[in-house]
């Protein structure tokens, strides 16, 4: 705790004066869906996005590879008024929806250049695609359920009631996780739907043998389908605003630990 503390006030000292990073612009009124009211001069807030941080690790961001760099070389010298050592291994840098990746320096050093890292226990691509944090909160959910599995979803002794209950907390919760920041397309929430009535059919003992519709599966365990699931996490986000990217499909990505 201390230190994230200590880490704020960095980073703060470092990009106090710095106009650099990614800009974001919002605006709370009745017309939520009204892009345009966007390019008003009045009733609109603009923010500058420069860092992300979570605990002792931070993303510096910006929509520009001047501007990263910029940005890297305030960040580099706040550490060294501080008296701390940054880590050049654990720096990495990524880029979005660019042609070629960005060369970022650091005390002289070139940083790695990589396609994907976890943040907020999310897997960020540099392409843009929700397919390998799928992949990898499906690998995590299987283990989840693999785990439970003996003890309580196949335990004969539980209810259907009481193994939904541990389904929906434990499983629900893993597959569904940063789906706040999720923009998923229909065939990825396919897949996911696929892996949610194949884990339904596994608990509730039915085969393909007994060929049972998803919707009777659905039925029989209490339990909404996952497409409409995602589509009630989409409703439940908080809707008092809406904003807008300056450049949505540009940005350069920096993290370090």
């Amino acid at each position: 705790m201390l230190f994230s503390i200590f880490f704020t006030f960095l980073l703060r000292h470092a990009f106090n004066s710095s106009e650099d990073g990614v800009y974001f612009g919002s605006r709370s009124d009745g017309r939520l869906f009204n892009i345009n009211h966007l390019q008003s001069r009045i009733k609109v807030r603009q923010v500058t996005i420069r860092n992300l941080l979570f605990v002792d690790d931070a993303v510096v961001t910006s929509h520009t590879e001047k501007g990263l760099e910029r940005l890297m070389d305030r960040f580099s010298n706040a550490y060294k008024e501080f008296g701390l050592t940054s880590s050049l291994i654990k720096t990495q840098v990524m880029s979005q929806g660019t042609s070629s990746s960005p060369i970022i320096t650091m005390n002289g050093q070139c940083l790695q250049i990589v396609h994907q890292f976890q943040h907020l226990g999310s897997t960020v691509s540099d392409n843009l695609s929700l397919d390998v944090e799928l992949n990898k909160r499906i690998e995590k959910t299987s283990n989840t359920i693999g785990k439970s599995t003996i003890w309580v979803l196949e335990n004969k002794h539980f209810t259907i009631h009481k193994k939904m209950n541990v389904y929906r907390v434990c499983v629900i919760s893993t597959l569904l996780y940063g789906r706040e920041a999720w923009t998923a397309y229909s065939h990825q929430g396919r897949k996911l739907n696929t892996f949610h009535m194949r884990s339904l059919r596994r608990i509730l003992g039915i085969s393909w043998r007994d060929i049972m519709a998803n919707n009777a599966v659905l039925a029989r365990a209490g339990i909404l389908s996952m497409l409409t699931l995602l589509c009630q996490r989409y409703l439940d986000r908080p809707s008092a605003s809406h904003g807008q990217w300056e450049n949505p499909k540009r940005n350069f990505l920096l993290t370090t630990g």
